[in-house]
């Protein structure tokens, strides 16, 4: 089972790993998800999702952290 410190890590992760993917869209306009899965597939919408979340689990563990001091 995973701990909340692992389970942040692994969101951490993902957000920074979506963060220069969105950078890179900023700049470049090229999306690093895209380029190595077909950019209307399942499993590209699947990472995207998973970011998202990962994200949304990250902003309301701060929010809820903050909450508690």
């Amino acid at each position: 089972m995973l701990n909340i410190t692992t389970l942040r890590t692994i969101c951490l992760s993902l957000s920074i790993i979506g963060a220069f993917n969105w950078g890179l869209v900023g700049l470049t306009n090229f999306n690093l998800v895209t380029y190595f899965l077909s950019e209307n597939s399942l499993s590209c919408r699947f990472i995207y999702l998973i970011i998202g979340f990962s994200g949304l689990f990250l902003a309301a563990s701060c929010f809820f952290r903050d909450m508690k001091n």
